[in-house]
């Protein structure tokens, strides 16, 4: 008898999978939450074989982990507004953008966050893998352009700037948005007056 060989998966076919999967998880974590979401739901939804979640994702629990982490890079994507006239209306508007970020997936925000409380090596993993993250070219060329322009002195590298206001951010969209039920514009509200302050600190 002939030896059967497995044909090898193309990284292009694979890549394709893996995007259906994680556009499906994300769909279904959102729809009915993470402990009733089932890998056959969410197979059915991308429709794709249910043992490439096993395959590519070790299953449930490495596919939401998936989802999260592919959310967070998509935050800090490039800004896509004009640039503004100073520094101050530059970070604020870029602060915006990642609060309108989160406020898209709000659902799935929601569905993170309890996991976060419940799984501390969920949330160990979390931070390992985005803890410290390089600002955005883009943004950070705007915001380095601004400072020359207005001869700024900053007390802290703008890389800690953004760090410091991502870090209020989530914090703003947790305690307010998540636990205390507030609106996107009374989150936003919250955040200029703390960007205001800050960055007024930040200048010598």
């Amino acid at each position: 008898m002939a030896k059967v060989t497995k044909k090898p998966v193309r990284q292009k076919d694979r890549a394709q999978t893996e995007a259906l999967l994680l556009n499906a998880a994300e769909k279904i974590f959102s729809q009915v939450g993470y402990e009733c979401a089932t890998t056959r739901m969410i197979a059915q939804e991308a429709g794709i074989n249910i043992s490439l979640i096993n395959r590519y994702f070790e299953g449930k629990y490495g596919l939401l982990f998936a989802v999260v982490l592919t959310k967070t890079k998509e935050s800090r994507n490039t800004p896509d507004y004009p640039v503004r006239a100073t520094f101050l209306d530059e970070i604020t508007a870029y602060g915006e953008f990642i609060i309108a970020r989160y406020f898209d997936d709000l659902n799935l925000f929601r569905i993170c966050v309890g996991q976060f409380l419940v799984d501390t090596t969920f949330l160990k993993k979390f931070k390992e893998v985005v803890s410290n993250p390089d600002i955005d070219p883009e943004a950070k060329s705007r915001l380095e352009g601004l400072v020359k322009k207005e001869k700024l002195k900053l007390a802290s590298p703008i890389s800690k700037i953004v760090e410091d206001m991502e870090v209020q951010i989530f914090s703003l969209c947790i305690l307010n948005g998540v636990i205390h039920g507030q609106t996107q514009k009374e989150i936003l509200k919250s955040f200029r007056e703390f960007i205001r302050n800050y960055v007024q600190g930040a200048i010598h």
